[in-house]
């Protein structure tokens, strides 16, 4: 699994750079081109230098060229950036590698290059100073979660009975963790309502919720990715109706619990922004009927199949 996690997408900001990676022994070289190559990173095999930190990504930088030195040095994985000077250092599995941990090596690799916007066909050259006689202090860091809001508007259709549809739209939140492979998150979701008539009345059905998700995406490509949400809500279902027998008004809420589901298939246009179209299902776990002297007004069915066009910003 690892190692289907480290060959996906990078993201377009990513593309057409060349990293220079030190000194690695076979699996950690292979692990690494494996997930850099397929998108147009170019990995160099390159001896390493008798500097220590920072400066020695700067001294291969110098002699290489290249735009991002990576190496192994103890139990850390430092990433030197050649357009700033600056670097950081990862704690991770001590060499010699087996497969599942350079695997997770390269996946550390390129976590970092998807959140920074390093592109040498698109970035001014920047001068480099010579090596410092000092090495720098490391800058120990691990991937911060990444913050995704959005908005996703669709149709949700056969939720009541008589059989209609409800245009619905829903604010989401969420934070994505391992390598922004696993989101945590929340939706805030409502629609326009579902009206009826009935022999016993007439008026509109509404809910709205709050729900709770997980969410695990992968990107086989470089511009697409593929998720699938789970997820648990709280709702309110509101019906106000005027009943023709007697003739009066009513009003109804009750609480509505679900479970839900869908799949997405996003595309990436730029590394902030994600489009997306999902397909899934709520499942209510209260039964729903409204009556009046027994005789039907509306009911909820137990499942609703839905759709949404899923617009996503990471700020």
């Amino acid at each position: 699994m690892l190692a289907a996690l480290a060959s996906s997408a990078l993201p377009v900001s990513a593309q057409a750079q060349t990293l220079a990676l030190l000194e690695p022994d076979g699996e950690l070289a292979d692990a690494v081109r494996t997930a850099l190559e397929p998108w147009g990173t170019e990995v160099r095999i390159v001896p390493a230098t008798e500097a220590r930190g920072a400066a020695r990504g700067a001294a291969a930088a110098e002699t290489t060229g290249a735009v991002v030195v990576c190496w192994i040095e103890g139990a850390e994985l430092w990433i030197y950036d050649a357009r700033t000077g600056s670097a950081i250092a990862r704690p991770v599995t001590p060499p010699p590698h087996d497969a599942a941990a350079a695997a997770s090596v390269a996946l550390s690799l390129k976590t970092w290059l998807r959140r920074t916007a390093i592109d040498p066909a698109h970035s001014p050259p920047v001068a480099r100073e010579r090596p410092a006689a000092q090495p720098a202090a490391p800058a120990a860091a691990s991937p911060e979660p990444m913050l995704v809001v959005g908005l996703r508007i669709g149709p949700r259709l056969w939720a009541t009975s008589p059989d209609l549809a409800e245009l619905r739209a829903g604010l989401t939140g969420a934070l994505f963790f391992l390598d922004d492979h696993l989101g945590v998150g929340l939706e805030l979701s409502s629609g326009l309502g579902v009206g009826f008539d009935a022999p016993t009345g007439r008026g509109r059905w509404v809910e709205t919720a709050l729900a709770l998700t997980v969410e695990l995406r992968a990107d086989p490509l470089r511009w697409l990715d593929l998720g699938i949400r789970l997820g648990a809500s709280a709702g309110l279902g509101w019906l106000g109706a005027t009943l023709r027998q007697p003739d009066r008004g009513a009003e109804v809420a009750r609480f509505l619990p679900a479970l839900l589901a869908d799949v997405s298939v996003g595309l990436w246009p730029t590394d902030r922004v994600r489009l997306a179209v999902a397909v899934g299902v709520d499942g209510f776990l209260l039964r729903q009927r409204y009556r009046v002297r027994g005789e039907p007004l509306l009911d909820v069915a137990p499942a609703a199949p839905r759709a949404s066009l899923v617009v996503e910003l990471v700020p």
